[in-house]
């Protein structure tokens, strides 16, 4: 029985890698990343970029745009919530059908129809709406006008125009409102 030869074993205990016999060609191709975009250079600081800090006149210039934006727009805000009161006030209220009136110590009623077409100076001048049950709607209306017209007198324009010019049209539509109410009764 023939030997076998060492080397023999040895080699083929040993992996050699196979390699094909027809090798495929790859082009060799840069990757698409690098052929359209250029390497970023490396920054010579390693913060971030930081804005400008403004100075300190544009700081307080910044400051006075803001809180005036926010006083005009909360003066506006209760200029519109007072005329919403007077609006509802004004669509709630009946002008009572007579209404009392004190001459001296008397006391009398009259129909507001006649009154309203009435011009006569003399009865004003002597007669006065008198403070009855029948004229407390009236006095009660009368009043809360009063004050509605205090509550926008209280309203800050802080020289905004559009505050002052908004404010100044709900004062005339109250106004308004009063004189024709006193128009009934005097």
């Amino acid at each position: 029985m023939p030997k076998a030869s060492p080397t023999r074993s040895r080699r083929s205990s040993q992996s050699v890698p196979s390699v094909p016999a027809n090798p495929i060609a790859v082009p060799a191709t840069p990757a698409p990343a690098a052929r359209s975009q250029p390497t970023p250079r490396p920054t010579t600081t390693d913060e971030p970029q930081r804005k400008p800090i403004p100075s300190l006149e544009e700081q307080e210039a910044a400051a006075v745009k803001i809180q005036t934006i926010y006083r005009t727009r909360l003066a506006l805000s209760h200029i519109t919530s007072i005329e919403a009161e007077f609006d509802q006030l004004k669509s709630s209220f009946e002008v009572p059908q007579t209404l009392d009136f004190a001459d001296g110590a008397a006391i009398v009623s009259l129909p507001t129809s006649i009154q309203a077409g009435d011009t006569s100076s003399e009865r004003a001048e002597s007669a006065k709406l008198a403070y009855t049950a029948r004229n407390a709607p009236l006095h009660l209306y009368v009043h809360t006008l009063s004050q509605i017209l205090t509550k926008l007198d209280g309203v800050e324009s802080h020289g905004v125009k559009r505050v002052r010019s908004c404010r100044r049209e709900v004062v005339r539509r109250v106004e308004a409102e009063a004189e024709r109410i006193e128009g009934i009764w005097r």
